[in-house]
C-alpha cells in the first residue's frame, strides 16, 4: 500500500505511518529488501515451500539480476503491471497496451511469468480481458474475507471492518463463497485471502503472536472447508511477519489429511487439468451403478455411503476410492438430484465442485438432493449436499487426496527509497 494510495483513501494520520515505515523498510540501496527477500525465500524453503511474488515491469527492468536469481531458485513471478496503479479504472486499450509491455518486458529479463496480480487488488472487465488476450494462465485479484473475530479484540475487529470498507470494498464473504479456484473464459481465476500482512501490521497493529492467531483461523476453517488459503505477505514485512508465516507452515505441513502447499501457478495448472477429469455414474441392472473418473492420475475419487466400495478412510464420512472404476450396488442413485426450479446457474456450480448432478423431481431417487427455490449462496448450496449422508460420488478439489490448499504469495512494490519517488512519476495522470 502507497503513501498516494493512503492519502487518497484514508487518512493522514494513515499516510505519515505509512511514510515512517517506508523509511524504516527500506534504503537508498536494494542491499536491505534483498536481505529480506532472501530471509523469506529461505524460511519458506525450510518447508518444502515455493512463493508467488507479484512485480511491476518498471521495478523488474530496475531489479533484473536479483529477480531473475531468485526465479532460478523456483520463487514463481507474477505480472503485477507495468507500473504500480491500480486497473480499476483503466479502458480495455490501455491495459492491453501497458500489461503487453509489462510481458515484454518479463520475456527480455528471462523471467517466466504466467499469471497476473494487479496493485491494490483492483481490476475491472477489461483486466480479465487482457489476461486472456496474453494467454496468462491466472488471475489472482479477488478479496476474500475469513471471519478472523476469534483472534481478534473489539478495537482489532472494528478497525478490520473499517479498513474493509475504504479499501476492499469488492471484497466477498468467506461464509458466503467457495473460497478455491475457478475457470472463467479460459483463465485460472485465484482468491486472495484477508486479512493479509498489511492489515495486521499497518491497520491492526497486531505483534506475532496475534497475527499467527489469525491465520491460524484461516488455515483452519480452510482446511474444514477443504478450500484454499493463500496467504498474502509483502516482502517488505518479512522482518513483523516471518514468525506468524513459520508458525502457519508448521501447522499445515502436520495436518492431516494433508493441506496441499504450492506456487499459484502450480494450482492454476492443477484446476485446469481437474477441470478436464471426468467423473461419470451410469445406471446399470438390479440397482448397481458403473462409476468411472477419467482424467489426471492425481484425482481424488472421493465416496460417501457406499459401503460395497474399496476406500481409503479419508476425513468425516468420505473415503477415497481404490481404484478409478468401479460397479456398487445403491439404493440411490450416487448423484447430487436437482429441482426443476433451481437455477442452471447450480448445476453449473455443483459440476466446478465435483459433483455429478441432475435434474429430477424424485428427491428420494438420489444421494443428495438442491432445491433452490429463491436467492442462495454458494455456502448454503454446498452445506446441503454435504449434510446428506449419501450415497454419493464426488471429485476432489485438491490432488493427491489432500484436504485443502495453501499459497505463500506476496507483492514486491519496492526494492528502495527511490522507487517511491519513481512511482509517484511512473503512475501520474
Amino acid at each position: 500500500m502507497s503513501v498516494l494510495f493512503s492519502m487518497r483513501h484514508g487518512s493522514a494520520g494513515g499516510a505519515a505511518a505509512r511514510a515512517r515505515s517506508i523509511v524504516a523498510r527500506f534504503g537508498v540501496t536494494a542491499a536491505p529488501m534483498e536481505e529480506r527477500l532472501r530471509r523469506l525465500d529461505e524460511l519458506t524453503a525450510e518447508f518444502g515451500v515455493r512463493p508467488s511474488w507479484a512485480i511491476t515491469a518498471c521495478l523488474l527492468e530496475r531489479n533484473r539480476k536479483t529477480i531473475l536469481r531468485f526465479a532460478e531458485r523456483g520463487v514463481e513471478f507474477a505480472i503485477r503491471g507495468l507500473v504500480h496503479d491500480g486497473h480499476g479504472r483503466r479502458s480495455l486499450d490501455d491495459q492491453r497496451a501497458s500489461i503487453a509491455r509489462a510481458a515484454e518486458v518479463f520475456r527480455a529479463a528471462g523471467v517466466p511469468c504466467r499469471g497476473f496480480r494487479g496493485p491494490f487488488l483492483r481490476d475491472n472487465r477489461a483486466t480479465d480481458e487482457t489476461v486472456r488476450e496474453l494467454g496468462l494462465l491466472y488471475h489472482s485479484a479477488q478479496p476474500v474475507v475469513f471471519d478472523a473475530a476469534a483472534a481478534l479484540d473489539a478495537r482489532a475487529e472494528e478497525a478490520f471492518r473499517r479498513t474493509l470498507r475504504h479499501l476492499y470494498a469488492g471484497a466477498v464473504d468467506a461464509d458466503a463463497v467457495a473460497v478455491r479456484p475457478s475457470l472463467r473464459g479460459g483463465v485460472i481465476h485465484i482468491p486472495v485471502a484477508l486479512p493479509d500482512d498489511e492489515v495486521m501490521v499497518e491497520r491492526l497493529r497486531l505483534h506475532p503472536e496475534q497475527q499467527a492467531e489469525v491465520w491460524r483461523e484461516m488455515l483452519d476453517a480452510s482446511w474444514r472447508r477443504g478450500e484454499l488459503f493463500t496467504v498474502q505477505l509483502h516482502p517488505e514485512r518479512t522482518d513483523e511477519c516471518a514468525a506468524a508465516l513459520a508458525a502457519i507452515l508448521a501447522e499445515a505441513r502436520a495436518r492431516r489429511p494433508a493441506v496441499w502447499i504450492a506456487t499459484l501457478e502450480r494450482i492454476a495448472e492443477w484446476w485446469r487439468r481437474r477441470a478436464q477429469t471426468r467423473l461419470e455414474v451410469m445406471p446399470l441392472e438390479d440397482g448397481r451403478y458403473r462409476v468411472r473418473m477419467e482424467g489426471d492420475p492425481a484425482a481424488t475419487l472421493l465416496v460417501r455411503g457406499l459401503p460395497g466400495v474399496d476406500a481409503a478412510p479419508w476425513h468425516g464420512p468420505d473415503g477415497i476410492a481404490r481404484a478409478a472404476e468401479f460397479q456398487v450396488m445403491a439404493d440411490r442413485k450416487p448423484v447430487v438430484g436437482v429441482s426443476a426450479r433451481t437455477p442452471s446457474s447450480v448445476l453449473t456450480f455443483l459440476a466446478e465442485e465435483g459433483f455429478p448432478a441432475e435434474r429430477g423431481e424424485e428427491p428420494a431417487r438420489f444421494g443428495a438432493w438442491v432445491d433452490v427455490a429463491g436467492q442462495s449462496n454458494e455456502k448454503q448450496v454446498l452445506q446441503g449436499v454435504e449434510s446428506c449422508t449419501g450415497p454419493l460420488v464426488r471429485l476432489g478439489r485438491w490432488p493427491a487426496g489432500a484436504r485443502s490448499a495453501l499459497s505463500v504469495t506476496g507483492d514486491i512494490d519496492c526494492m528502495t527509497l527511490q522507487d517511491f519517488a519513481l512511482r509517484l512519476w511512473e503512475t501520474r495522470r
